[in-house]
């Protein structure tokens, strides 16, 4: 392993530099977390009459967004018998759930009202101030499964106590937008922290990568 510092060749498992000592580790990128959830920064000004459109244009997309998450489920279900039995994943059925999260993220963005632009009725991966992303990788492992039964249900006990508090942070940003005709920033990050996690918990619990999410709202 070279040294970031003086260049020195050292051994591959070398933790500190022989020559100068520095720390190793530091000159080696850390592997990202393969989800992705991206939310543009955001905007102060915010429209009052948006406020009354999203209650009736966020009903009439929550139905659809209802529907298409019923398939996704049995998508997913098929998904880890496919997985269970073949130790690998299935690309279309992997694609199917991925354009599922895409869509109910910028709804749920645009709900939350991180956003006042409306969100697409699509999966594709299009241009908006919420982004969700995955890498796929063919390889699954099948110990995994069972694991992620259990740390999912771990993690999701947090994700609902957390996801309470962004319902009520909502409900004040609503009437601080309607009072202020813009958003509040703590509760914005508040939100978008929330949204952050729990997308990315619902691509690891939906099979989309074996990597266990982050307990964190940070954008990693």
């Amino acid at each position: 392993m070279k040294c970031p510092e003086c260049g020195f060749e050292n051994k591959s498992d070398a933790k500190f530099c022989v020559n100068c000592g520095a720390e190793l580790e530091k000159g080696v990128p850390k592997r990202e977390y393969p989800i992705k959830v991206k939310i543009k920064t955001m905007e102060e000004k915010a429209s009052r009459i948006e406020l009354f459109v999203r209650i009736v244009y966020g009903f009439v997309l929550s139905i659809i967004a209802g529907i298409w998450g019923m398939l996704a489920f049995i998508t997913a279900v098929i998904h880890w018998f496919y997985i269970l039995v073949c130790g690998k994943k299935e690309e279309s059925l992997w694609k199917f759930y991925l354009e599922y999260l895409r869509f109910v993220s910028k709804l749920d963005g645009y709900i939350y009202m991180l956003t006042d632009e409306r969100p697409p009725i699509t999966g594709a991966d299009v241009e908006y101030p919420i982004k969700f992303s995955a890498i796929y990788e063919e390889s699954a492992s099948r110990l995994e499964l069972f694991i992620r039964i259990v740390y999912g249900f771990v993690l999701s006990i947090i994700a609902g106590i957390w996801g309470f508090f962004a319902e009520i942070a909502a409900v004040i940003q609503w009437f601080y937008i309607l009072i202020m005709a813009k958003r509040n920033d703590s509760l914005w990050n508040f939100i978008a922290g929330y949204m952050r996690y729990y997308f990315r918990l619902q691509g690891y619990v939906t099979l989309l990568t074996d990597e266990r999410p982050p307990i964190s709202g940070e954008e990693i």
